[in-house]
């Protein structure tokens, strides 16, 4: 797995290349390489042209750019979360082995609301055995987990004195 940069659509992505796998072979067969967005949960059949490797700069996995994307695309998920007067917006955080899945609230109905999935729990792109990838889900069980993550954000955003 490396880390790389493209463009879909004229908007840059950061991602992964995934060579393991059924669907990465298919790939491989065709000439083109199988990324996995950081962010979203998307993956893209994108030849090997089209990249621009990122390479790892620090620990582990890891490189200042990609970082630094992924940093800013936090800060405005919590933003965006933090001022949500409603469901939509909201951002949850559910632990998963040893480390946690992200998910944003995107649509609210009377008896359900839509999250979807997001890469800020790392490159092991945790799932949430319950929520997967995202999906339409009963509104009090996300209501539930909205308030819980809401009162932690609340807790440890406090000044002490």
């Amino acid at each position: 797995m490396y880390l790389v940069k493209f463009t879909v659509k004229g908007v840059v992505h950061f991602g992964t290349v995934n060579t393991y796998g059924d669907e990465a072979k298919e790939c491989a067969a065709k000439g083109l390489m199988l990324v996995e967005d950081a962010l979203y949960p998307a993956s893209y059949a994108l030849p090997k042209s089209a990249l621009t490797d990122l390479p790892n700069d620090h620990k582990g996995y890891s490189n200042a750019e990609f970082e630094a994307y992924m940093d800013a695309e936090y800060k405005k998920a919590e933003a965006t979360a933090s001022a949500a007067t409603g469901l939509v917006g909201k951002m949850l955080r559910v632990n998963v082995a040893d480390g946690a899945a992200y998910y944003t609230v995107t649509k609210e109905n009377k008896r359900t609301v839509k999250v979807e999935w997001r890469g800020f729990g790392g490159l092991d792109h945790y799932t949430d055995a319950l929520l997967g990838w995202g999906g339409s889900f009963p509104k009090d069980r996300i209501e539930r987990l909205v308030r819980a993550a809401d009162g932690l954000r609340d807790l440890f955003s406090r000044k002490t004195a």
